[in-house]
């Protein structure tokens, strides 16, 4: 449980497997995309230390070479909506 709860966004590099440096204990809310940034929003303590966190951003259609997602984000849409990804967070 938090004691200080703050929103946070995260912009995203639209790659395979991005790490982000997020406060520990961090709940990712959603994937969207804002002015053209792919992005996370998580509800965060500001004061916790820092962890790195793993996602696969995986388009429609493409394959994932191990056959496992991990945990399912968000989806978000670019290029006018010609295409979509699909954001899943690496399991321990």
């Amino acid at each position: 449980m938090m004691t200080k709860a703050s929103m946070w966004k995260f912009p995203l590099e639209v790659r395979d497997r991005v790490v982000v440096m997020m406060p520990i204990g961090a709940r990712i809310l959603c994937a969207n995309v804002q002015r053209d940034v792919a992005c996370l929003w998580a509800l965060v303590d500001p004061d916790a230390g820092r962890e790195p966190r793993a996602f696969r951003i995986i388009g429609t259609g493409h394959e994932h070479p191990s056959g496992t997602f991990g945990r399912y984000v968000g989806t978000f849409f670019m290029a006018d909506g010609s295409l979509v990804f699909h954001v899943f967070e690496e399991e321990d």
